[in-house]
C-alpha cells in the first residue's frame, strides 16, 4: 500500500510539474486508445485506483518522465541518456507522423529507405524509449534523491 501511495503521489507531482490538468490529461489518454475519466485519473492519484501498465507508461511519457525506475525511487541515481533531450524530441516527434511525413522527412535527410540495409530496417524502434533500450544504462552518481 505504501508503495502505491508513492506511485500515486509521484504520479500527480508529475502531472502538477508538467501544468495539465485532469481533462487535458483525459483528453491525451483517449487520443492513445485509453479513454478514462477524471474521476479514474484522481482515483490513480489518490491511491484509489491503479492504472494499468499501458497506462501508467503513457502517462509517465506524456508528463515527460525520463528515468521511470529513478522516479519513483526505485535506483538512488538516474540513468544518463546517451540521447540528447532535442533529439529524443526531434525522434518523438517523428514517430508521431504518418508514414507519408516520415518519408518526406528521410527524403529531405536524404537518406533513401531503399537503399537502407536490412540489418538497420530490422528493428526500427517507435519511441524514444525504444530507441534508448538499444544502448545499456551508463552507471550514475550514487546521490539519493529524496522522493516525497
Amino acid at each position: 500500500m505504501e508503495t502505491d501511495l508513492k506511485i500515486s503521489n509521484k504520479l500527480k507531482a508529475l502531472r502538477k510539474a508538467s501544468g495539465l490538468s485532469t481533462n487535458q490529461v483525459c483528453e491525451h489518454l483517449k487520443k492513445c486508445g485509453y479513454i478514462i475519466a477524471p474521476k479514474t485519473l484522481y482515483g490513480y492519484e489518490s491511491g484509489h485506483r491503479t492504472p494499468n501498465a499501458d497506462i501508467f507508461l503513457e502517462l509517465c511519457s506524456y508528463y515527460n518522465c525520463q528515468d521511470i525506475l529513478f522516479e519513483f525511487g526505485y535506483t538512488d541515481a538516474p540513468r544518463k541518456s546517451l540521447i540528447s533531450s532535442d533529439a529524443s524530441e526531434i525522434y518523438s516527434k517523428y514517430c508521431e507522423l504518418s508514414k507519408d511525413g516520415q518519408n518526406i522527412i528521410r527524403n529531405a535527410l536524404g537518406i533513401n529507405e531503399n537503399e537502407m540495409s536490412e540489418e538497420s530496417t530490422s528493428f526500427i524502434p517507435d519511441t524514444p524509449e525504444e530507441l534508448e533500450s538499444l544502448y545499456p544504462p551508463i552507471e550514475a552518481s550514487n546521490e539519493k534523491k529524496n522522493i516525497s
